[in-house]
């Protein structure tokens, strides 16, 4: 599964039958198939039985489907490591439609490089003018966002083409939480806090080798859902690249020309 983190990427290198989820309140047959979990409570007598893939990802939507922002806006201060220690640092200006579509303005979105993911493909633009797209999914934003509102047998379709090892599925701690943790280090493996049910970290192979671990920290509340307004990316244990969100505010009226691909500079009237 290609998890690389997108963001990063657009600096550097150039800057999908699903499973069903199981129904929510029917208790799974402990003697068979995998057992089940210990239940995250979400308030009184309502609980979420998780114990493998499908139940995850239906728990995450069911928990915030109705409520959860379906746009977004912010700007980010984003800060990367250069090879010879110091820092990189940006303003970028970001706008999201949930599910599947985020605009990156990099300064000037007239000038340098700036990129646009739609569902499945990622574009990339220099100058204002459309240089390249490509089959490329952004799984933060899969992860970060779009599970709690689209419909999860979707979002498992997306899993399996994009290579996640359903069958791969444990609770662990972290930082002292409990965590659900589905996939394997060797082609994605995510960790989604059980209490909230809100992703905090995905962990994959790095282009350069070794791993790369992606955190979403400091989670505070935005309209219906959630933001991590901090997000920290180690690779091999050394911080390389860090984002800050500031402005933040859910669920503004987006023009949606911000998100046509061959109307990049219809976009950037539309957001001033």
């Amino acid at each position: 599964m290609r998890l690389a983190l997108l963001f990063a990427l657009v600096v550097s290198g150039c800057a999908s039958a699903p499973p069903s989820a199981e129904d929510a309140d029917a208790a799974p047959d402990t003697t068979a198939g995998p057992p089940r979990m210990g239940p995250v409570f979400a308030g009184p007598m309502r609980a979420d039985p998780v114990y493998d893939a499908a139940t995850l990802v239906a728990a995450m939507h069911d928990r915030y489907a109705e409520t959860w922002y379906e746009t977004l806006s912010f700007t980010q201060q984003t800060n990367r490591r250069l090879p010879d220690g110091s820092v990189s640092v940006e303003t970028w200006r970001e706008w999201a439609a949930v599910p599947g579509r985020l605009r990156i303005e990099m300064d000037d979105p007239m000038t340098g490089t700036d990129a646009l993911f739609v569902g499945d493909t990622t574009y990339i633009y220099r100058d204002g003018q459309l240089t390249a797209a490509r089959a490329d999914r952004n799984p933060l934003l899969l992860w970060g966002f779009d599970v709690y509102r689209q419909d999860p047998a979707e979002t498992l379709r997306i899993l399996e083409a994009e290579g996640l090892d359903l069958g791969a599925f444990r609770t662990d701690v972290w930082e002292n939480r409990p965590m659900y943790v589905l996939g394997a280090p060797e082609s994605g493996e995510v960790w989604v806090e059980q209490d909230r049910l809100l992703f905090v970290r995905l962990v994959e192979p790095a282009q350069s080798g070794g791993l790369q671990d992606v955190r979403f920290e400091n989670y505070q509340r935005l309209g219906g859902g959630w933001i991590a307004p901090y997000v920290a990316v180690f690779q091999d244990d050394r911080l390389v690249f860090w984002e800050t969100y500031s402005d933040m505010v859910a669920d503004p009226d987006l023009d949606p020309v911000l998100f046509d691909p061959r109307r990049w500079a219809e976009g950037v009237a539309a957001s001033e």
